[in-house]
């Protein structure tokens, strides 16, 4: 749990995925804090370095989860 009392688990942001969440996960970024802390596009920087074929839609998909929209 993080400080607002949701869940800090990757898995649990919505349109975030089990797939989005394991390139996440491989990169360094464990929690959803992580993911906030680092933003769409750091962390879509850390998902090209594991993942080269990563494409913009990754990315579209990546600022969604953080701003929590589709």
């Amino acid at each position: 749990m993080n400080q607002t009392g949701l869940s800090n688990r990757l898995e649990d942001l919505p349109d975030s995925g089990a797939a989005l969440a394991e390139l996440l996960h491989e990169t360094g970024i464990n929690s959803t804090d992580g993911l906030y802390g680092n933003g769409a596009f750091q962390a879509f920087i850390r998902i090209r370095a594991v993942d080269p074929d990563a494409c913009f839609s990754k990315l579209c998909a990546l600022e969604g989860t953080v701003e929590g929209i589709r």
